[in-house]
């Protein structure tokens, strides 16, 4: 028996930047149409203006993702009822934290937050700070989470969730696709391998972990990653020769490598 082993690594960038924006200096009255207006309005207003500005700059706009959403709100009514503005929760629980609980697919992602009077304000008041404008003109990012909360002291508490999202995939179709790619007949025997495989290394958040003996020659490939089309570019999958492959494909998320992620066996006989 003869196996090639070759792993491929992508590491999810965990983008947790951004300073806290703690703007609490009172402007102007705390009766004004902010207070009055549904919360729901006011977060589709920040939206408005912060794709106003990634227009400028000719940065593609972002799209409000329900899921996100949620994580937001969760996290500017816990800033209220725990009386703290932060990213990092009393006892340590961070954006990551959050996506994960919630099972937000994303392969970046960031955070602002802030207190304010009204939503214009505290947008100028994120725009000045360096770190909280390139979250919010970052063009990596796809889509974002916006959460507005109303304190009992008439402040809004605003929460920011910016990611680049990963979608769900059709396992069936995606396993379809890598079988049309690398025209190879799929065999069932090696399949089961593959899959049993596949989540030996998800459970193990280690690619590395060797496959059971087999009794073919064959060349394995185990790997991490966001997306089926980066796989699928490496030269080294697309120019191996066999004549049987077996897939095993799931996608999960970790709180090591990230949420979302595809991971990935082939056994490829020769």
């Amino acid at each position: 028996m003869m196996i090639g082993l070759l792993f491929f690594l992508w590491a999810a960038p965990h983008e947790g930047y951004g300073l806290v924006e703690k703007n609490t200096q009172k402007v102007g009255s705390v009766s004004g149409t902010d207070q009055a207006l549904p919360l729901g309005d006011l977060e589709e207003e920040i939206l408005s203006l912060i794709n106003k500005e990634r227009e400028r700059l000719e940065v593609p706009p972002l799209t409000m993702d329900s899921l996100t959403q949620e994580v937001a709100r969760s996290h500017s009514s816990d800033m209220i009822r725990r009386k703290f503005v932060g990213h990092e929760t009393p006892e340590g629980k961070t954006l990551q934290d959050r996506l994960f609980e919630r099972d937000v697919y994303a392969s970046e992602y960031a955070e602002n937050v802030a207190k304010h009077i009204t939503v214009k304000g505290a947008h100028q008041g994120l725009m000045k700070s360096i770190s909280h404008r390139k979250n919010i003109l970052n063009p990596h990012f796809t889509h974002v989470g916006i959460g507005i909360i109303r304190g009992k002291d008439k402040y809004l508490y605003f929460t920011q969730n910016f990611i680049k999202k990963i979608e769900r995939m059709d396992l069936k179709r995606a396993k379809e696709e890598i079988l049309k790619r690398l025209n190879l007949a799929e065999e069932p025997l090696l399949t089961a391998i593959a899959e049993e495989h596949t989540w030996a290394i998800y459970e193990s958040e280690d690619v590395r972990i060797p496959v059971p003996e087999l009794q073919v020659k064959a060349r394995i490939f185990t790997w991490r990653g966001p997306s089926l089309e980066a796989l699928l570019e490496k030269e080294e999958i697309m120019e191996v020769k066999g004549s049987k492959i077996g897939v095993g494909i799931l996608q999960e998320s970790s709180r090591k490598h990230g949420t979302g992620l595809l991971w990935i066996t082939l056994i490829i006989a020769y």
